[in-house]
């Protein structure tokens, strides 16, 4: 096939509070996943941090909606997060710490033995504060949270119905992973939402279901107890959902930052990490020509591997989620330019209900080379039959 029904094929097969649970004193309201870095830095996040005690930034909120907290949090350079809160009701100091990687924070709580009593889930926003979701240490009780600053809570506006209908995309810098959401027939208490995501071949999708709103919240609560949280603030839609995702594939994950754009971006394979330089991406292209997006859109999870030629080459070779021995490619390249590579096609498709056959396409830059290198001869163990063309000859 040619690469746009390459890429078509992966991303059809990509998009292809009901009742409220109160913890227990002194058990604040598991184990967070890691989802793509914002572009926030933390740097940025300590120059505009609210003025308090030791850097500490005073945070006032609820869990659940009726559980009102206290919570102190402050971030040094290296993106650590440590802090403390309490129940407004038991005023009982919990300790909490963990970590923030752009705008997404992940925080656990100890008790007074150091025992783990929950997990936080969710995003740290300069100057604004924290708003996610609350684990019991095994996940089975997760719960809505939101704690701001003073000034964060005084331009918090409560979106309007017009705020959240329509269509939202998921902010993402790559282009094997994203999710797309839809919210109609908004009320005050509750609105409708259908959801697409994918990682790859992986898919995870919610159809025309209902949340429960609360002001700047939505909750929507899955068949296994999880939830999934949507926050509206100011214009920038935010999503957390805890791993793992009931209605997900593996690895596929709702939480992100969408926006109302599209962001149909353009992507190199020094983008993905193929390549360090441009230099070196700019020569692939032009070997290569229009094949470029058959490699690009067929090395989402890399690896670098041995020379086995001894010719001092890099190797990144790599393939998609859910789709190896379909989708995988090989680049092999040397200081003085010389690149062997090698991608998995197939055949355009025809009237014919059999499956396309799959095949190699193989180029190099270097004169006589009548053979694969032995390097991408161990690359095609795991499909040894399929027939290999020489694009360069």
């Amino acid at each position: 096939m040619r690469i746009t029904r390459k890429i078509s094929t992966l991303l059809a097969a990509a998009l292809l509070l009901p009742a409220i649970l109160v913890p227990g004193a002194g058990a604040a309201p598991a184990q967070a996943k890691a989802v793509p870095a914002g572009t926030t830095t933390v740097a940025a996040a300590l120059a505009t941090q609210t003025p308090a005690t030791n850097g500490l930034v005073p945070l006032t909120g609820a869990i659940n909606g009726n559980l009102p907290i206290h919570m102190s949090l402050k971030a040094d350079s290296s993106g650590k997060l440590t802090g403390s809160y309490y129940y407004d009701k038991y005023k009982k100091t919990i300790k909490l710490a963990g970590s923030v990687s752009g705008k997404q924070a992940y925080i656990t709580e100890y008790d007074a033995k150091g025992k783990e009593t929950g997990h936080f889930e969710g995003w740290w926003l300069n100057g604004t504060g924290f708003f996610g979701v609350w684990s019991n240490p095994d996940g089975t009780k997760q719960l809505p949270v939101e704690a701001l600053t003073a000034s964060g809570a005084a331009s918090a506006k409560v979106p309007s119905v017009k705020d959240w209908q329509g269509e939202w995309y998921m902010k993402s810098d790559s282009p094997f992973y994203g999710s797309y959401i839809e919210f109609s027939n908004v009320k005050s208490d509750k609105l409708a939402f259908s959801i697409d995501a994918y990682d790859g071949a992986h898919s995870g999708q919610l159809y025309e279901e209902t949340a429960f709103v609360r002001k700047r919240i939505a909750i929507y609560r899955e068949e296994d107890g999880s939830v999934v949280f949507f926050y509206l603030l100011n214009g920038s839609l935010y999503v957390t959902s805890p791993s793992p995702v009931y209605s997900a594939g593996a690895n596929v994950t709702y939480t992100g930052q969408y926006t109302r754009d599209p962001q149909e971006n353009t992507f190199t394979l020094r983008d993905t990490g193929v390549f360090k330089t441009a230099a070196d991406d700019q020569a692939f292209r032009k070997l290569v020509g229009k094949d470029y997006d058959l490699f690009l859109y067929s090395m989402q999870l890399i690896s670098e591997s041995k020379d086995l030629d001894g010719k001092g080459a890099k190797v990144v070779q790599g393939g998609v989620r859910g789709l190896f021995t379909l989708t995988e490619a090989i680049i092999m390249y040397d200081k003085q330019g010389h690149f062997w590579a090698a991608a998995l096609d197939s055949d355009e498709a025809s009237d014919s209900d059999e499956a396309p056959e799959t095949f190699v396409r193989f180029y190099t830059n270097v004169p006589g080379t009548t053979k694969l290198p032995k390097t991408l001869v161990k690359w095609m163990e795991p499909f040894p039959d399929y027939a290999v063309v020489y694009m360069n000859f």
